[in-house]
């Protein structure tokens, strides 16, 4: 916290937003959420990236999230600057609905299909992650599609068909019994 607060200060430009804002408490060091929080603005605060749960174990951990709202929030402060704002709640929703539309119903839907494929695989667990780094090493269009994800500019316009092909074929490299064990699951991640 003690380099949060000596940033705050040697940093002119956020000097005159921060002027006069005192703490009520002392602050609280809690564990992130790995999950999105229901809301991210309140008056005069946006939370951004990894502190707003944005996060997904299989793409990026919090990178492209971070980066994401950050971009999401300048677009969403620029004119409020300019125009003198108070940053009430409700000049800052913006942000929070453009950060929903763009990352957690769409992009985020990848990450949560992943998850729950991965995360569920039980005693298959093993065989799901050695059949994937397989695929990847003997495909090279995930090769490809991975690599434009890591270099995506356009989150808003992600294309989900990738990752569903990815999971397609995934599934037709497993073994029977796998298949059949894992069925279930595959058919509810298309769901995520």
């Amino acid at each position: 916290m003690l380099k949060f607060d000596r940033i705050l200060k040697n940093y002119k430009l956020i000097q005159p937003y921060i002027e006069g804002l005192k703490s009520k408490s002392k602050p609280i060091v809690v564990k992130i959420s790995k999950h999105a929080l229901k809301k991210f603005t309140q008056d005069r605060v946006l939370i951004l990236g990894e502190a707003g749960g944005l996060v997904t174990d299989f793409f990026y951990e919090g990178t492209l999230c971070g980066v994401a709202s950050a971009d999401i929030a300048a677009k969403t402060l620029k004119p409020l600057l300019e125009s003198e704002s108070n940053f009430t709640h409700n000049e800052l929703i913006e942000y929070e609905t453009v950060l929903k539309r763009i990352l957690l119903n769409k992009y985020f839907k990848n990450g949560n299909a992943s998850e729950y494929l991965f995360f569920n695989a039980g005693k298959s667990l093993k065989i799901l992650w050695d059949t994937y780094t397989k695929l990847i090493s003997i495909s090279q269009r995930l090769r490809r599609d991975i690599w434009e994800a890591y270099r995506i500019q356009d989150i808003e316009n992600y294309n989900l068909s990738g990752t569903k092909w990815a999971g397609e074929s995934l599934f037709k490299m497993l073994p029977t019994l796998t298949k059949i064990s894992l069925g279930p699951k595959f058919i509810r991640a298309l769901f995520k």
